[in-house]
């Protein structure tokens, strides 16, 4: 994501704009990829795109889309909303981890990771998403932001593969 962007999903979260509004723009574009090519379009003229914003949008969402389109960065939509996503979550002290593990983890386990990952971010809340993976033979592997512990078997055997190569 680009520093646009980011400025973009900045303004769009002080506009205070409620997540609901947002993610019903978000879906409005995901079944519609029509629209966002019109949008972007450089045949279609600016009055054009103001009225279809005007007719399918939230009120909320109408003028920061206009800007979108008058700057030629609505093409940027998706990812101004995955960024959005990451600057609220962040403003709320959230932070998403993936767990991939060979077999899913008890509640108690999962608990022990949610504190870990909290602790270790200082945030207050994670989500944590999780997916089984067969090829990891056993164990886990965590990942977070550009962090990532490998603790799977598959992890483990090619770290020693690694030293008895050098070795």
């Amino acid at each position: 994501m680009t520093q646009i962007e980011m400025n973009y999903a900045i303004v769009l979260y002080e506009l205070k704009v409620s997540e609901e509004v947002i993610l019903n723009c978000k879906k409005i574009f995901e079944e519609n990829p029509v629209l966002l090519k019109s949008l972007t379009s450089p045949v279609v003229d600016a009055k054009a795109k103001r009225r279809v914003i005007e007719r399918i949008f939230p009120k909320e969402m109408t003028n920061f889309l206009k800007v979108l389109c008058d700057y030629q960065t609505i093409g940027s939509i998706e990812e101004i909303f995955r960024a959005y996503t990451a600057y609220s979550n962040e403003q709320k002290g959230i932070i998403k981890a993936i767990l991939y593990c060979y077999k899913e983890p008890d509640e108690k386990e999962i608990q022990g990771f949610n504190r870990y990952i909290a602790k270790r971010y200082g945030k207050k809340k994670v989500t944590l998403k999780i997916e089984e993976r067969a090829d990891l033979l056993g164990g886990f592997l965590l990942r977070v932001k550009d962090y990532e512990i490998d603790w799977s078997l598959k992890g483990r055997l090619e770290q020693l593969k690694q030293i008895l190569v050098r070795g």
